[in-house]
């Protein structure tokens, strides 16, 4: 069995309030977005209408290599104080959904 991490933590509470997207749509901040939210993909490159579909399992890679590189890094250094995984996790999806700006 793997081991929790902040991470694996946050991602069904993630699908939970993205749910999950497999073609491009409009979120409702008016930006192009697929699968678990995410804008951009691996290389970079936003989502565009016209992109295909993508699979789940690239929906999850999506997600999990934005919360790496992007969101557990400012979450860690804007809240340094949180005490456990769970709370962190907490944090973390919260940033994921509204931005690291809304943190």
């Amino acid at each position: 069995m793997q081991t929790p991490t902040p991470i694996t933590r946050a991602l069904p509470v993630i699908v939970r309030f993205e749910g999950l997207r497999l073609r491009p749509y409009m979120c409702s901040a008016g930006v192009w977005t697929v699968g678990l939210g995410s804008t951009r993909y691996a290389d970079g490159r936003p989502v565009r209408a016209t992109d295909p579909t993508i699979t789940r399992e690239h929906a999850y890679a999506l997600a999990i290599e934005q919360l790496r590189r992007d969101y557990l890094p400012a979450v860690l250094r804007l809240c340094p104080g949180i005490d456990n995984y769970d709370r962190l996790a907490g944090v973390l999806s919260f940033t994921y959904n509204c931005g690291v700006g809304a943190l």
